[in-house]
């Protein structure tokens, strides 16, 4: 799957393709808004991995989260040049099922510290895989530091305070981090088939919100390579991520083109 994502003054547009294959429904996961971080590290006892590309691009599976076996002290990173209480991270595998304690911590200047009031939308990684948002309370003492040679920068880390077992070692895909929060307006939604004959194609968007929005195209002689443009209208709002699913009943290839528009917050 190849997503890429290009701003063009307030409009981005989003361009997919996905070989839905045998599955279906078929879901794509768009996280749009925030920063990307100045530095990504992955710690697996003494060893540091630098994924600060990992985070950055859209491969699937390319940030690891935390090691396959897990052991206390092993610890994820996310550093930036400004200081951040939230961030978003698109988690590709989930853990599952797991039987171990994580903590947030950042860097006083002196030691590593436990944020207050951590939110987890994720669940410790836990949650099916999909974008989820972590937030803190803001510190007043936040330091910046370098780790792994990288920095100095304002880093927070997920470390693994107690470990008994996972199901499945927690991978992801890409993470950012928000200052502000955007909200953003669907414009349309334009894809492309590759074969011909498709009944009952349904897209539709769950939004962060909770809200979804219907795209209904059904029609059983579809020509393949044609562009098919899907509008919904002014209510298909959302803020900072959202799903597109698609229901299909032949496995088939899709490109499509989202167009958004970024809204005053608080406007849908």
């Amino acid at each position: 799957m190849t997503i890429v994502q290009k701003n063009i003054g307030p409009l981005t547009y989003t361009t997919f393709n996905n070989d839905l294959g045998t599955t279906s429904p078929y879901s794509v996961n768009i996280l749009v808004g925030g920063t990307a971080f100045d530095a990504c590290i992955a710690q697996d006892g003494t060893s540091y991995t630098d994924e600060t590309t990992e985070a950055g691009d859209l491969t699937t599976n390319d940030m690891t989260l935390a090691p396959a076996t897990p052991v206390a002290n092993d610890a994820y990173y996310f550093g930036a040049s400004r200081q951040f209480n939230e961030f978003a991270i698109e988690v590709s595998t989930s853990a599952s099922t797991s039987d171990w304690t994580n903590v947030m911590e950042y860097w006083n200047g002196t030691a590593w510290t436990a944020v207050i009031s951590l939110t987890d939308n994720s669940s410790t990684y836990e949650n099916a895989a999909g974008i989820y948002h972590l937030y803190w309370t803001a510190p007043t003492d936040w330091a910046k530091n370098t780790v792994n040679s990288q920095g100095p920068y304002y880093y927070v880390r997920y470390r693994v305070s107690a470990f008994t077992s996972i199901s499945t070692q927690p991978l992801g895909r890409q993470a950012k981090y928000y200052i502000e929060k955007s909200d953003w307006k669907i414009n349309n939604l334009e894809l492309v088939f590759d074969a011909a004959s498709i009944a009952q194609v349904q897209p539709y968007i769950h939004s962060a919100n909770g809200r979804n929005y219907d795209f209904m195209l059904d029609d059983t002689t579809l020509v393949s390579n044609t562009s098919y443009l899907l509008q919904d209208g002014p209510d298909c709002k959302f803020r900072d991520h959202f799903a597109i699913t698609i229901t299909e009943t032949t496995g088939q290839h899709v490109y499509g083109k989202l167009t958004i528009e970024e809204i005053a917050p608080g406007d849908y």
